[in-house]
């Protein structure tokens, strides 16, 4: 069993239901080792009503993660192979999921379904296997950059600044992709193509809202409003766009001004990709959630089971379901809906349910904190301005994000996709948990705002109001009126 003692890499808590991230679970215990030899470190994985928590022990899981970033992401010939195997399981995904609309599930009879649904996780699953070949290589390519860079640079203020120039992505994000082509359509209000134009936008982005939670279909009139409230379009239009080069000059600047080496400079490019493609997977990720709720929606239909209890369900549980109409007692859905436990362990995985089995975890629950303190620090993974000062806002839960205002610090476990709106909103980042590949690390460079990841200790010692100040040039929060 993990240490509880031992420092711990930490992933939540965020809103999740078991269904959206179970295909994950399973991809690490059987994928992962079969196709690309390594395996990931000891995992509890639990889910406390709608949060959910995923903990390793950090030595473990980044040496995992540096074996993994050596052999297939800056090795050349496990690059180009792991690229292929990537590029060819999504074009399979994909090419099937064209297939697939609500009505096509309804007209299948029973056996012609069930072997739709399982196609389709058979494909995902081998997505999801290779899909975990950034996100483990991340952890490990993280601490080898920083090793090569620490022989060049000695000034902590200046490393952080390389750090985050050089592991910056070159491309720019699915959510920098979806708001640059809305941008673009605002010439066309008030034109006859204006509508249509509108439609083939949510068509191609419905899913940008999704996440491991829940999943929303969005309209024309959802984009529409967000585009309405937008101002000095051709500025953030030409933002976007030049963002990709400017990060290069970025890099060239830092690899000139520090004299790095050529492996240096390949370590950094290689974790750089990497990043990106972790980030732009989310994109399939979120698209493939849709397609599970059309599958749970329908088979609701067929076995006369709540949709809302389907979430609680295993993929092998809805493939027995589907056989033999084994279906998971009511009794067993209350234990799941109030505590699951997931833990995984060479190769196999445990499921745990029930208030009684949450004793497990009860010692990765308690924290010892100084909640008297008034400074705090983390690691600095957006530098931004520099230095701001700001009231904080805590959002334990992105369901929250309407209470977000402008240029409020927001403080939070860690951020996912679902706090974009309220990201955007901030003018700095300060999160308990998280590292360099982070999401708050990705977002809050491409917004250019400060941010400290893994204070441990954030949402627990400040509050709603209180005024800090944030200084990214040295990896410290003060508190300066409560």
């Amino acid at each position: 069993m993990i240490n509880s003692n031992k420092q711990l890499w930490i992933w939540g808590p965020i809103d999740g239901r078991p269904i959206y991230i179970s295909y994950f679970m399973i991809a690490i215990a059987r994928y992962l080792p079969r196709y690309y030899r390594y395996r990931w470190s000891e995992v509890l994985f639990y889910f406390i009503k709608d949060k959910m928590t995923f903990i390793s022990e950090n030595q473990n899981l980044r040496a995992a993660g540096e074996r993994h970033f050596k052999s297939w992401i800056l090795n050349d010939m496990g690059f180009k192979k792991v690229k292929a195997d990537y590029q060819k399981t999504l074009n399979q995904l994909k090419d099937f999921q064209l297939k697939i609309s609500e009505k096509f599930l309804s007209s299948l009879n029973d056996k012609d379904f069930t072997q739709a649904y399982s196609k389709w996780q058979d494909l995902y699953l081998k997505f999801w296997g290779v899909g975990l070949v950034p996100e483990l290589a991340n952890l490990g390519g993280e601490e080898i950059l920083k090793e090569a860079l620490s022989k060049n640079i000695n000034k902590q203020k200046e490393f952080i600044s390389a750090l985050e120039k050089l592991s910056a992505p070159e491309n720019l994000s699915f959510y920098q992709e979806e708001e640059l082509d809305l941008l673009k359509l605002k010439k066309y209000q008030g034109t006859k193509e204006f509508d249509k134009l509108m439609k083939n936008h949510s068509q191609k982005y419905f899913w940008i809202r999704n996440s491991y939670f829940e999943q929303k279909d969005l309209k024309p009139n959802y984009f529409k409003k967000i585009l309405s409230g937008i101002k000095q379009v051709q500025s953030k239009i030409k933002e976007i766009e030049n963002l990709p080069k400017k990060r290069m000059a970025d890099k060239k600047s830092v690899i000139k001004k520090y004299q790095l080496n050529k492996r240096t400079i390949k370590i950094a490019k290689r974790l750089s990709y990497s990043i990106w493609w972790q980030d732009a997977r989310k994109k399939e990720i979120f698209i493939a959630n849709y397609y599970i709720n059309l599958f749970l929606k329908e088979i609701a239909k067929r076995k006369r089971i709540s949709f809302f209890d389907l979430r609680f369900y295993w993929p092998t549980e809805l493939i027995k379901l589907l056989k033999t109409n084994k279906k998971i007692s009511a009794e067993e859905i209350t234990k799941r809906k109030k505590f699951v436990l997931i833990h995984y362990y060479k190769d196999h995985l445990i499921y745990k349910s029930g208030q009684k089995e949450k004793k497990l975890i009860k010692p990765f629950l308690i924290k010892k904190l100084d909640k008297d303190s008034a400074n705090m620090t983390g690691m600095v993974v957006s530098t931004g301005c520099g230095k701001v000062h700001g009231r904080v806002r805590i959002l334990l839960t992105p369901r929250n994000v309407s209470k977000m205002k402008l240029g409020e610090i927001l403080v939070a476990p860690m951020t996912s996709p679902e706090f974009i709106m309220a990201m955007k909103k901030s003018a700095a980042i300060i999160t308990d948990e998280g590292g360099i590949t982070s999401h708050a690390a990705i977002i809050s460079r491409e917004l250019g705002i400060p941010c400290l990841v893994g204070t441990k200790i954030a949402t627990k010692v400040l509050k709603d109001g209180d005024l800090v100040e944030v200084n990214a040039n040295h990896g410290m929060v003060k508190i300066l009126k409560k």
